[in-house]
Parts: structure tokens; sequence; C-alpha cells
């Protein structure tokens, strides 16, 4: 099976074929006399035919098409106030198909030879009038992938139908966005998009003529672009991490700018006298010429459009409309180039697709495979671009794109299995072949957490197909420095793939060097140390355990806690000091929690609930709260998903706090827990992904609990104003109203206020202390600079982690972190030697110019 993902492919299993039940009848438990409303079985057939237009077998164009618009004018006068609204959203909803229906609208506005109704062309004039409407309804919506699919739309309709002078309006509106003082750079780049692709759709009616406003279009973009300082962001949400002037040698050519992309595009446009690149759309023309042979007097004009200005608070803007680059994956010809022509139309019909088909993979696989029809006849084929590797390279980029994709990220961990259970034998050696190249990228200074999405998507795409890999090719990577990032992968994939299945089960999969490498194949397995007979602690661990199976009570078990420290005090043969007495009791009553509870996710709920007096007793402060953490840190250093739980239930019960976490995460290591009991000496896992994940839970908690909160004040108080607003409106008197019960509804707000405030304070430390941490962490980080990654040594490799960790939660809780940015800065960079050549300070404010993209 690991052929799966070689030229050899595979085989798909067929489904059972359906069967009825013979002769048995369904009792019939409606009323005699109900009547099921009529179809309208004409209106229904003519939609399909709308919708899947192009989509039969056989279709062909120079007859089905005419064909489709005779049908449509003669039921017009049925179905007027539907026909225009369904052509409006099946071409916004399938822009593969784009130049299909404005064909269609077209030929609506030919009165056919054969027609006894002459008036017919007008058909095509009302559907157009609608469209319009529904368009500038878009713009003023703010729904702007589909204000940019519609206006690619009209394009192909210039100058058949859409004036010329109206177009060129239309593109000076998204050029002018540009010119807008302080405009953000999220609004600039969307006009430009909107104004570049219809400019490439609009390319077969512009002549010489039309070069002049055509480059004042493209200088003023360019200009724009020149200008931009997005040096500061690129920091962030550039795929490949690279510190401030760092001179180390990344693949940057595996990675694209759409919109310097755009320029370079329009560019080749004018110098080729707008004829190369050519759209890799449909050429209707040369097979359907009269659709140009319109009468200019049915031209219409685009309405007039002013683009609204943004209306979001920037600090809860969603992270996926932040990204710019996109990683470029797949480098040779087998795919279109992204700044060639094909690439800028092709990769932007994809991804729209993947956009507007989200919510049904499985339909979405199907149109995937099938666009070829809808591109040019060669542009797909055995002497063109391969499909599978287009698609597969596409889904994947979106994937992988920073701060975060735009869809949830098992949306195209799912889409690419479908498309494997479509095609198993042409998208599986495409989709090796990413994997593959992606896995190259790792060790060419990959950011953290592409790396940690991707082995998430990896581990899980394994588990769909048998967990079988070709994994004797990276064996060699094996023999890498311990912190390397391709060990790093290699590892979170088989702790993922264990995750998903069962230990032995995947230890059949992989080779016997791999299962040989230390640390890299680590059965989930508590690490109860007390459980050792040899232990010195075993006999009073063995007792905390009976006391726990006889069911002992939480006061008593908080006594035996106090007796064991005492004890441990006088034991002969290990004295322990008062506070090494008290952190090994209390260590070891922790263990034996988490070892009665660690059967099973219920076997510890119920712990926690059993015991939570126990608990609490143990966490009575910080520093007990984060011996705590350090205790389970150990029982479960070889599981970190029982690890993630039971810090996350611990977060849910309040029994310790989101800065608890980020304390014990960046000192993991107790230097005063006697080392003749534990002499295991841990350190800040920036090589293990599971370190981020448990930082993220933290700082999840922290932030949920706000906006929860928030949520509640906004309702409370809304609901108040309606009251007051229902009252006032009846004429009632407020001395009237019952003083008792507006007491209470202001003791309930204040108690929200209250609580949210103390929330928020939390919030704020939270993110204090994650920034102070990861800036004292990062103390001499600026070591490696001048070094080429190639030339990194085990301990080079630690720091560009910890490093590329700082980067990726700066970049995704920007949001949270621009709350504080004065205590911030005044309590972590205030007091660095050289601040402003310092790279913390340099990324920190990469950090805050993210607002700037939205602001």
């Amino acid at each position: 099976m690991s052929g799966y993902y070689d030229n050899r492919g595979g085989s798909r299993r067929g489904g059972r074929d359906g069967g009825s039940r013979g002769g048995y009848q369904k009792r019939n438990f409606y009323r005699d006399d109900h009547v099921e409303p009529q179809r309208d079985t004409r209106w229904e057939k003519l939609e399909s035919r709308i919708k899947n237009l192009a989509e039969d077998d056989g279709f062909e164009i120079e007859s089905d098409l005419p064909r489709l618009a005779r049908a449509i004018q003669a039921a017009f006068e049925y179905y007027e106030d539907v026909i225009p609204d369904t052509i409006y959203k099946f071409f916004t909803q399938q822009p593969h198909k784009s130049q299909l229906y404005a064909s269609l609208v077209l030929l609506l506005s030919i009165s056919f030879d054969n027609q006894d109704n002459q008036d017919a062309g007008i058909v095509g004039q009302k559907v157009l009038d609608h469209c319009l409407i529904r368009w500038k309804d878009a713009l003023e919506s703010r729904r702007w992938m589909e204000m940019r699919i519609g206006t690619n739309f009209f394009a192909n309709l210039v100058p058949a139908l859409i004036s010329p002078e109206s177009f060129y309006e239309t593109i000076n509106t998204f050029v002018k966005v540009l010119e807008e003082p302080g405009v953000s750079s999220l609004r600039a780049e969307r006009a430009i998009e909107c104004a570049s692709e219809a400019l490439i759709y609009a390319s077969s009616f512009l002549t010489t003529q039309s070069k002049e406003r055509y480059e004042g279009f493209v200088n003023r973009i360019e200009q724009y672009v020149q200008n931009e300082e997005i040096n500061d962001t690129r920091l962030l949400l550039y795929p490949w991490v690279n510190l401030p002037k760092n001179n180390s040698r990344n693949k940057v050519d595996n990675c694209v700018d759409p919109i310097q992309i755009y320029i370079k595009t329009l560019r080749s446009l004018s110098e080729s006298e707008f004829k190369d690149p050519k759209l890799p759309l449909f050429d209707i023309e040369e097979v359907l010429p009269t659709v140009r042979e319109v009468d200019p007097a049915l031209r219409t004009e685009l309405p007039s459009l002013l683009v609204p200005a943004d209306d979001y608070n920037t600090t809860s803007r969603p992270n996926s409309e932040l990204s710019r680059w996109k990683l470029h994956i797949i480098e040779d010809d087998t795919v279109p180039s992204p700044d060639s022509g094909d690439g800028v139309i092709v990769y932007s019909v994809l991804r729209d697709m993947i956009t507007l088909y989200n919510r049904n993979r499985i339909d979405c696989a199907k149109i995937l495979m099938d666009v070829p029809t809808f591109f040019q006849g060669n542009l797909f084929n055995v002497d063109g671009y391969s499909l599978e590797s287009t698609l597969v390279s596409t889904i994947l980029s979106e994937l992988l794109t920073l701060p975060e994709p735009k869809h949830p990220k098992l949306y195209y961990s799912s889409l690419i299995t479908e498309l494997c259970k479509l095609s198993p034998k042409t998208v599986a050696p495409a989709l090796g072949r990413s994997i593959r190249k992606i896995y190259g990228f790792i060790g060419e200074g990959l950011d953290v957490e592409i790396i940690m999405r991707f082995s998430e998507w990896f581990a899980t795409h394994l588990s769909n197909f048998g967990f079988n890999w070709v994994w004797k090719e990276w064996i060699p990577d094996l023999d890498l420095p311990d912190n390397h990032p391709k060990r790093m992968f290699i590892k979170r994939v088989i702790e993922l793939e264990i995750r998903l299945s069962y230990f032995d089960r995947i230890n059949q999969t992989l080779p016997e060097a791999l299962l040989n490498k230390a640390g890299m194949v680590v059965s989930p397995m508590p690490n109860f140390i007390y459980a050792n007979e040899e232990h010195p602690y075993n006999a009073t661990t063995t007792s905390v355990m009976d006391s726990m199976r006889n069911k002992i009570t939480s006061d008593a078990m908080i006594k035996n806690i106090v007796k064991i420290e005492e004890d441990l005090k006088e034991n002969p043969s290990l004295p322990q000091s008062g506070n090494s007495a008290k952190k090994v009791a209390r260590d070891i009553a922790t263990q034996c929690l988490l070892n009665v509870g660690s059967r099973s996710f219920s076997h510890f709920l119920n712990v926690i609930e059993k015991y939570i007096e126990v608990i609490k007793y143990l966490t009575a402060d910080k520093d007990s709260r984060i011996d705590l953490l350090r205790s389970v840190g150990r029982f479960w250093v070889r599981n970190s998903q029982m690890k993630k739980i039971i810090v996350d239930k611990l977060l849910q019960y309040r029994l310790i706090e989101p800065t608890d976490v980020v304390q014990w995460l960046f000192n993991p290591n107790d230097p005063e827990f006697p080392s003749e009991v534990d002499d295991t000496v841990y350190q800040i896992g920036w090589s293990d992904l599971n370190f981020g994940d448990l930082l993220k839970t933290a700082l999840n908690k922290v932030n949920t609990r706000v906006n929860q909160q928030y949520q509640k004040l906004v309702e409370t108080k809304k609901n108040d104003e309606e009251v007051a607003s229902i009252a006032k409106a009846r004429n009632m008197e407020i001395d009237n109203e019952d003083e008792t019960t507006k007491e209470e509804e202001r003791r309930d707000y204040s108690q929200l206020q209250l609580t949210f405030d103390n929330l928020n304070r939390e919030q704020r430390e939270c993110f204090v202390l994650l920034v102070q941490a990861f800036v004292e962490a990062l103390e001499g980080v600026d070591s490696i600079s001048d070094k080429s990654i190639e030339e990194y040594t085990d301990q080079d490799w630690d720091k560009w982690l910890s490093w590329s960790w700082y980067q990726a939660f700066l970049r995704e809780y920007w949001p949270s972190i621009s709350e504080t940015v004065e205590t911030i800065q005044v309590l972590s960079f205030n007091s660095l030697t050289d601040k402003e050549n310092d790279p913390r300070w340099q990324l920190w404010k990469s950090a805050l110019a993210l607002s700037n993209r939205c602001n």
C-alpha cells in the first residue's frame, strides 16, 4: 500500500448496490384528503439547465447555448421574477463558468430569426439590470468575493453589453481607494484584486486605443505597491522564518505575493498589446462569434460606485483575513506558474471554488476534478498542466497560509481525501510529490506554525489510508541534530498517528530503523516514578494508593498528605528538608491521583469530582499550582494528549490559572525538587510541537472567558434598553416602576461588569507574562543571525525554534496583545541595552504593524 503515493497508484472499492424491499408498502399515516402541492416541473428543469450549464456530456456550445437562451426567452414571461436572480446566483457561485454565463446573457439580448416574439432580446437587458442591482448590493454589504466575481463577469460583457467608459469608471473607483489617506493594507489589496482581475478578464476588448487609460491604472496600482510598508508585517506573515537582518539562505522563491503578480501580469498585457497572456478560460468568440454582434444601443452603463468604509473592530478581526503571501509548493511546469497569465486566473478561480463549496466537500471535489472542461481545451491534458498536482498544491497552500487558513483545517483535509477517492491513481502520486516538497522545506526555515499544521494534516490523512507511508525515505534525517525541525516533524506525526489509532498498530507500519531510534517512537504510558519497588518512597505511595482504593474521604487524604510531609523530614533513608518535603509529599499525592485517573478521560474526571477538595488543597497558592503542573508533566511526559486534557480540565475548574501554565512551560524544571527522587532535567520544549499546543490551551481559555463575559454584558445591556424603550413608548412613569426590580437589575449588571473587569485584568496579566517570558528566553538569539541555515548546530536550531515560536504567538494573538501594549513595552523591552537593534523589539514592532493592515 506504500505504492499509493507512487506512480503505481491503487484501486477503489465500490459500494454495495442498493435494493428495494420487494412487495413491502409503507403504511399511509396521512389523511385521505391530503393533497401534495403541485410541483412546477417545467421551472425545475429550466433551473437545472441554467445551474448545470455545460456540464452534460456532449454539450456543444454552438448549438446548446443558443438553445438554452431560446428556452429562457420563451419561459421568461412566466418566470420573470426568478430567472434573473437564478442567473446571478449561479454565475457568482460558479466563477469557472464566468464566460459561459456572460455569453448566455449576450444571447438573451438577441432576438433570433426564427422567433415569433421579436422583443425576446429584452430578456437579456432585464437579466443584466437585475444583476447590476445585486452586484452593487454586494459591494455595499462588503461581500468582497461576490463583488470581485461579479466585476469579472461584467468585464466579459465589455463592449457588447457594457459600455467601455462605465467599465473604466468602475476600475477607477477601485484604484482611487489606493489613494485614500491612511488606507489600510487589507482594503487596498481588495481593491487591487477587483481592479486587476477585471482588467485581465476584459483584455479581449482592450486595444491600442485603450492603452493610455490602461497604463494610467497600472501605474497608480504600481505606485501604491512600491510605497506600501510591508517589511514589518512580512516578518510575521511570511512562511519562511528570518531574524531581522538575517543572512541565512531560505528558499524564498517558493513564496508568492499575489499583489506583485497582478502588477506583473498587467504589465505583460500592456507590453504585448493585450495579446499575451491570454485568458485561460473558454474563448467563446472562437466558437460563437455572434456574441459580440449586439446593437451598441443596447449597451448598459455600470452604476456609479462608492467603496464603503470598513466597519470592523481591528482587535476582533479574524486572523484568516490578514494573509497575503502564499506558499508555492510545486515549481516546475506541471503546474501553472503563479506569476503567469494562466496562473493568475487558474489559482484565483480554484481558491474561489474551494471557498464557495466549503459546505460540501464531496461536491467540491467532483467540481474541481471537472474544472478542465471550463478552461482552454489544452490547458490540462497530457501535454499541458497536471490537474491533480495543481489542485493538491493549491489546497495545501491554502491550508498552510499564515496567520491561519480561511476555513476549518478539517475541511481541507476532507477535500483532499475526497479527491483521492475520486481518482486514486492520479491524485495519490501528485499528493505524494507535494508532501515530499513541503517536507523538504522544513529544513530550510519553514515557519513552526506551518510545520505544526502540516504534521496534523499529514497524520490525519494517513489515518484515512491505512497509516501507510514510505518512511524509509526519511530515515537518513534521523541523524540530524536533535532539535532539527525535520526530526520534530517526524516525531509529531508518529505521536498523532498513535492518538488516532493505538501504539501496537502504528508500530507495525514503521521501519526498524525508526523504531530503534531513541525518543522517536514512545509508548504513551504513564511515568509513575513511585511505582518502582526500589524507589525509597514506594511504600509511602503504595499506602496512599491503598487508601484511595478503599475510598478515602478528601479530609482524610489531606491529613495523610500532611502526615507524609512530616514523615519525610524524619525518614532515615532519605530525609528531606522543609520545602523539599512539602514538594515531594504533594508530588506523591498528585501522582497517585493521576494514576487512579490514568485509565481514561472519564476516570480522570471522576477523580477530579471526588477529590476536588484535595486538589484545591494542593493548589492553595501560585507556587503550589506550578508544582502540581510539574507533577502532571512528570507523570504524562510520554503522553502529551493526556497532559493537554488534564491542563484544560484544571483550567476549566479554575484549579489553576492561565498564568500558571505560562510560567510552568517556560520554567518546567524545579531546581528545588530533590534529584534523588527524580533526576530528570526538564527544559523548555522548543523542539516539541506540544509546547505550542499547551500554551494555546491556556491563552485560548483566558480569551474565551473574556469574550463570553463580554457577550453577556452586551446582551444584558441590550435587554435593559429594550425594556426601557417599551416602557417609554407606553408612557409609563419611571417613578411607578418596581424599585426593587430595578435595583436587582442594576446589581446584576454591576456584578457582570465586575466579573468582566476581573477577567480582563487576568487576560492582560497573561499576555504581559507571555511576552516577558519570550523576551527573557530569547536572550542571545541574535547570535545565529549571521549564520547560514545549513551551518546550524543543535544549539542553533534550539534558538531558531524559540524565535519561530515567538513569531508564531505574536502573530496569532496580536489582537489580545494589542490591548496592553504600553505595559508590555515598559516591563519587557525598556530594559534592553540596544533596543532599536534588538531582534526581539523589531519583531514586537512587526506585531503592532498587523493592526495597520486593517486600520
